[in-house]
């Protein structure tokens, strides 16, 4: 018999008497207070997030587009609502041109706002927060700085001074809070009335103190500095969240803006487990990046590391913010001369405050089978019964694997064997010949 075996590689009272009753129904109202909702957008003309992360400009997000100009290198980092800037207390500042509406003219009232952490202590001079000041005659405005108010003889107290443009040189409303702790996030709000001639300074969302003595309006031709000021008045310290509103907030909306750093930014970032690329092609995997607590970041992604020689990553789209969640897909394109084997490949998201997670899964490159297995050997038929011939052979060698033999009988093919080296062939036909 003649043998053709072909090795195939793998891959819800009533009373007896007259009465007249006269029934009163009373009715009780009961009166609840309502919550007052808080609100920190109207009036908002001014707002400097910090969370770019890089560059040197600092956007004006209230849409009035009244961008900073970073100098002297203040250095983009965590903050505490976000991102945030931090100061050398060298010459490091921010620098916003002067506009009319970051003043308070006569007859209006303001709020500012800011986060701050005092990284140091000034020593030979005041180290300025935020500045808007001219201590000259006809002029005004408002400073909060880093000094000495309680004659302790350290500067580790926070003052906010404002100073009207009919006022003397120098004076002005003085609202401090003393001994300031290094290293410790602190949310002024400073509430500036031109109406009534006073202001009121709120630390963490408590009202410290309120008093009076300027008069006139707070305006000056000052650039707006934050972080220090041009005549060298610098604070090392970093700072987030600047805010200036045309209008009073109430302790409701103080409130909120200080609930915005209550809890700080993080997320977590998963993907669509493991997979398996062929050798000259490609294969997706979702990247999903949720947020688990604080004010969402853009979460961005640059590279994946890991990967076999010759493969290539891409991200689309290389960046997006987890209201809730979001997700980028990452395609890894291998070539032909890829190396087949596993890998682990690690994903890293970098949020804008500079927060950074990783989620790794596992890749196998499969290779590419040019090579045929070889020839089955020995091919031995034995009759079983007058209908039925058992098959078996030796079995061929490949080197990637045999995935399995055809069976031929009389040059057609009647079985696919995938396991094992044998095949019985029945319902035969006596006095018969075969050929396999």
């Amino acid at each position: 018999m003649a043998g053709i075996i072909e090795a195939m590689s793998k891959h819800t009272r009533t009373f007896g008497c007259l009465y007249l009753f006269f029934v009163i129904s009373i009715g009780f109202f009961i009166f609840l207070p309502l919550a007052v909702s808080a609100d920190i957008t109207t009036g908002l003309v001014g707002h400097w997030k910090f969370d770019e992360g890089s560059g040197t400009v600092a956007s004006d997000s209230s849409g009035n587009v009244n961008n900073g100009a970073l100098t002297s290198g203040p250095t983009w980092t965590t903050g505490k609502v976000s991102g945030a800037l931090s100061f050398d207390g060298v010459d490091a500042r921010v620098s916003i041109p002067d506009r009319n509406i970051h003043e308070f003219n006569e007859g209006t009232n303001g709020t500012i706002s800011f986060w701050f952490k005092l990284l140091s202590y000034p020593s030979s001079v005041d180290g300025h927060l935020v500045d808007k000041y001219d201590s000259s005659v006809g002029q005004g405005g408002y400073l909060y700085r880093i000094t000495d108010t309680d004659g302790d003889g350290v500067r580790d107290d926070f003052r906010a001074f404002i100073h009207g443009t009919t006022n003397c040189n120098g004076c002005g409303s003085n609202v401090n809070k003393t001994n300031i702790s290094l290293n410790q996030w602190y949310h002024a709000v400073s509430v500036i009335k031109t109406t009534s001639n006073s202001s009121e300074l709120y630390i963490d969302g408590a009202l410290i103190s309120s008093t009076g003595n300027f008069f006139g309006a707070a305006t000056s031709t000052q650039t707006l500095s934050i972080g220090g000021n041009e005549a060298a008045s610098n604070v090392n310290a970093v700072i987030d969240d600047a805010r200036i509103y045309n209008r009073v907030l109430t302790a409701a909306d103080i409130t909120e803006l200080y609930n915005l750093g209550s809890t700080a930014f993080d997320f977590s970032l998963t993907n669509g487990g493991n997979k398996s690329v062929t050798q000259g092609s490609s294969v997706n995997n979702t990247v999903t990046a949720t947020l688990v607590s604080g004010t969402a970041q853009a979460v961005s992604f640059i590279t994946a590391s890991g990967l076999p020689t010759g493969a290539a990553a891409t991200f689309s789209p290389i960046s997006c913010t987890p209201s809730t969640a979001c997700s980028t897909v990452l395609t890894i394109s291998a070539l032909s001369t890829t190396p087949a084997g596993t890998y682990t490949i690690t994903v890293t998201g970098t949020a804008t405050g500079g927060l950074t997670k990783q989620t790794t899964f596992t890749l196998t490159v499969i290779g590419v089978d040019t090579t045929p297995p070889s020839v089955p050997t020995n091919l031995t038929a034995t009759a079983i019964s007058s209908s039925q011939i058992n098959l078996s052979w030796t079995a061929s060698t490949d080197n990637v694997g045999v995935a399995g033999y055809k069976v031929f009988r009389g040059g057609v093919q009647i079985a696919t064997v995938t396991t094992g080296t044998s095949y019985s062939n029945t319902g035969l036909t006596a006095a018969t010949t075969y050929s396999y």
